[in-house]
């Protein structure tokens, strides 16, 4: 192999490892959303079934009930 070759296919082997990079990113990027949006909804969920125990409607105000 001649040093032009060997250039080619560095630049080659580097584009597709960062390429590589990003997607991992990205998808690590993903999944961290769709797991703290469904830890959003699951927190949610536990506390309008605490509401609910406690006979609280959780669309009145503090300050209406006082």
């Amino acid at each position: 192999m001649n040093d032009t070759n060997v250039d080619k296919l560095g630049t080659c082997i580097l584009k597709w490892t960062l390429i590589t990079i990003v997607a991992l990113c990205a998808a690590f990027t993903l999944t961290g959303c769709n797991t703290v949006k469904g830890f959003g909804k699951d927190l949610t969920a536990v506390a309008q079934g605490v509401q609910d125990e406690m006979g609280t409607d959780s669309s009145s105000d503090d300050s209406s009930s006082r």
